[in-house]
């Protein structure tokens, strides 16, 4: 049957997000998922969604939870998860993101063994706002993983649930990078041993999320995530660098977007449409 795998979607007022997300876990070809949903107590219609699948699940032999409360955060929210999961590795699937296909936790089981503590694989970024998405598989070598602040895309990512017994949670302390700094708490534990990387592509990402609309705070917080680890790590001068070089783009961006020019600088970017 394989290892239980505990893919976790956290939540608040998703009712436009929430149902792809959903059939895209029901949906996997792999069913010995246990899936639980944090919602953070939405005044929207997305709880009324999450129960509108139970029956489905319950045919498909996946083991779905779900509780509706108050956090203090996204993190937060993951750490109950967490806490509720029973399985051998865990996934984390934000609203709004899906798996590419059908069978992707099936796909990525081969990797998933004894030597692996955590397992990451390509994404394909998308927003609804433009008919034009670029595909392409963002794996992130060793250097750039950390020197330059930047990590594997937590969603596309698999990790042992032992490990955060052995290492923590994730830190509430950072309200929008907290999974770059657990990464980097790994890293700095382990370094790359028992990390695997794939070319499967794992997951539309929506870069419509609330990392992705709050770039600045993103750019301040590994800044900071660079001063925390820079005896671990010895790029911290270009990190820093890097980040402010990043600060003055995003700036850009967000006047292009006052100016209603985003998309049409989205469409230039990503010139390899599909």
């Amino acid at each position: 049957m394989g290892n239980l795998i505990s893919i976790i979607t956290v939540c608040y007022n998703s009712e436009k997000l929430i149902q792809r997300t959903i059939e895209s876990v029901l949906h996997q070809s792999y069913s010995n998922i246990e899936y639980i949903l944090i919602d953070g107590n939405s005044t929207d219609s997305t709880l009324n969604i999450i129960k509108s699948f139970e029956k489905e699940a319950r045919v498909m032999g996946i083991d779905y939870k779900w509780i509706c409360e108050d956090d203090r955060g996204i993190y937060d929210a993951m750490n109950k998860a967490i806490s509720l999961s029973n399985g051998i590795f865990l996934n984390f699937l934000n609203a709004g993101d899906y798996y590419c296909n059908t069978s992707i936790v099936k796909s990525v089981m081969p990797y998933l063994n004894s030597e692996c503590n955590v397992f990451y694989g390509g994404t394909i970024h998308y927003n609804e706002n433009i008919k034009y998405n670029r595909r392409y598989l963002e794996i992130k070598d060793e250097k750039s993983s950390y020197i330059k602040g930047l990590m594997f895309c937590h969603q596309a990512t698999f990790i042992r649930k032992s490990i955060f017994e052995i290492i923590g949670v994730y830190s509430e302390e950072y309200s929008l990078v907290a999974d770059h700094e657990w990464f980097l708490r790994y890293l700095s534990k382990y370094g790359f041993n028992k990390v695997f990387r794939g070319n499967i592509l794992i997951v539309y990402y929506d870069i419509g999320g609330l990392s992705a609309t709050n770039r600045l705070k993103v750019l301040n917080e590994r800044l900071d995530l660079s001063k925390q680890y820079k005896d671990q790590f010895k790029g911290f001068p270009y990190s820093v660098m890097y980040n402010r070089f990043y600060f003055l783009k995003e700036s850009i961006l967000i006047v292009l977007k006052k100016l209603g020019f985003y998309n049409i600088y989205l469409k230039v970017k990503h010139f390899n449409f599909y």
